[in-house]
């Protein structure tokens, strides 16, 4: 914006709010503070659970240490346009070459940060990353967590050819794991699962015993342990391809 003076300066962030607190009421627009990082966004914006229970606990705990561990979110941040709902439906495509054509539905369209906007994948390969969701193999349709990790390679390859391995490109390999972190600190109704999906990749087991790990953090899991299980959550954030289900 600018002032009098002639200089230009940050203006107020905008936002899109809902009216009855879901996805689907009315909106309006609500204005806010400035952020200078993606991590002062989430610090201010984290919806924190009330620590009334181990689950709260260990959760918050767990949470902070992801957010701390993603290279993505701590990386200089600045803002790309984003749509708001990237997935297949609104991808068109040339059936006779391949391309992609146009994006459509555009409404509410806003601001994010790249590993959150044009440089994350499509939400239609990284539907094992949202557990809300995500229902193989009781659903037939849905593919494996190892056929997404395949299109979420080949994504990234292609992506990396187009652009030359330069630029925001970057962000691409590992934006379904620091989407997963966003939606875990703004939305307190998917972050259990979540969670416990990052712990059952990490640690490479059954998503009941991650949940058995995840309430163990609240004063049932030894220093020893903590310190291993956020050693193999950095790996996993920052991109280790050692791990699987990561890439």
């Amino acid at each position: 914006m600018e002032a009098e003076d002639g200089t230009n300066f940050l203006g107020p962030l905008f936002n899109w709010q809902h009216e009855d607190g879901s996805q689907y009421g009315s909106v309006r627009v609500q204005a806010a503070r400035t952020y200078v990082s993606t991590i002062e966004y989430l610090a201010c914006h984290f919806d924190f659970e009330t620590e009334k229970s181990s689950w709260d606990r260990a959760s918050n705990k767990m949470l902070e240490a992801l957010v701390q561990s993603s290279p993505n979110l701590n990386s200089h941040s600045r803002f790309v346009l984003c749509p708001p709902d990237f997935d297949s439906q609104n991808i068109l495509v040339d059936p006779e070459s391949g391309s992609v054509v146009g994006l459509i539905d555009w409404d509410l369209c806003h601001t994010m940060p790249p590993h959150m906007g044009y440089a994350r994948y499509p939400g239609f390969i990284t539907r094992d990353w949202d557990p809300l969701m995500y229902r193989y193999p009781v659903i037939k349709t849905e593919d494996s967590p190892e056929t997404l990790q395949r299109f979420r390679q080949h994504y990234n390859n292609e992506l990396g050819k187009s652009l030359l391995c330069e630029g925001d490109w970057e962000f691409t390999k590992n934006s379904h794991i620091s989407e997963a972190i966003w939606n875990a600190a703004l939305n307190s109704f998917i972050r259990k699962g979540i969670l416990r999906r990052f712990i059952e990749v990490a640690l490479g087991i059954e998503d009941k015993d991650a949940l058995a790990v995840l309430y163990d953090l609240d004063g049932y899991c030894s220093p020893e342990d903590w310190n291993k299980l956020k050693g193999k959550l950095e790996q996993l954030v920052c991109g280790s391809s050692s791990l699987p289900g990561a890439a």
